[in-house]
């Protein structure tokens, strides 16, 4: 009897694990594939890891366009497990954002880029109070912040990346 409750706890477990990370498991070269796409390009990539069209922005003073998706979004609320970015629907132009509640997969974007050889060139606290650290190689900068949402008063962390 203990045994098969193990078991099936187990199973939950494992299955929530997988279910979870596999919809969010986004990593620098997916980031890095979205930068260096056009916004077509990158929706057909992004729109495969289950994230949807969430909204398109006009840049304000010549700035660049910004295409936004969402992860798991509750339209209630408007908020949604993850967001990406594009700014510039153009490859090679402007940044990739994006905004995450899992401390797992920002650690290892952030270890990967380290094993990368990015090196760390600042660290600072943002505008919202979060803790920003800001790597570099000769191609990209990539600027990794975590800190409180004041909105959902959970954890949150977000990742910029944009060409040099």
């Amino acid at each position: 009897m203990m045994n098969n409750t193990f078991k099936l706890t187990l199973t939950i477990i494992f299955s929530t694990f997988i279910l979870n990370g596999f919809s969010q498991n986004i990593t620098f070269v997916d980031l890095k594939y979205l930068l260096d796409h056009n916004v077509e390009e990158a929706d057909n990539y992004i729109t495969t890891k289950g994230f949807k069209y969430h909204e398109a922005k006009k840049g304000e003073n010549g700035d660049c366009d910004d295409m936004i998706w969402s992860l798991n979004r509750n339209t209630t609320n408007d908020q949604a497990d993850a967001f990406i970015a594009k700014t510039c629907y153009e490859a090679h132009l402007g940044f990739i954002w994006y905004q995450l509640g899992n401390k797992i997969i920002f650690d290892k974007i952030k270890s990967y880029c380290k094993l990368l050889g990015l090196k760390l060139t600042d660290t600072q606290i943002s505008k919202f109070n979060d803790l920003c650290t800001v790597y570099e190689n000769t191609k990209y900068e990539i600027k990794f912040c975590s800190g409180l949402n004041d909105g959902t008063n959970k954890n949150s962390y977000t990742i910029t990346l944009r060409p040099k």
